[in-house]
């Protein structure tokens, strides 16, 4: 979430979505607040962390194994 503005969801062990989009009206000039609801656990070892990027990072590999 973004301002109180969900994003969608982010499954990195499942892809094949790497990036949520942030439209520019979720937006506030100035400060903006970030928040993570982590349900599974998170897999990254104390070192988990956000990146704004330019660019998306789409089409990752997608695992079946339900």
């Amino acid at each position: 979430m973004i301002n109180n503005f969900n994003l969608g969801r982010y499954w990195n062990t499942k892809g094949p979505q790497y990036t949520l989009f942030v439209p520019k009206c979720a937006l506030s000039a100035g400060w903006n607040n970030i928040t993570l609801f982590e349900l599974e656990g998170a897999s990254c070892n104390g070192s988990c962390f956000v990146e704004f990027v330019k660019e998306p990072i789409l089409d990752g590999p997608i695992h079946f194994d339900l």
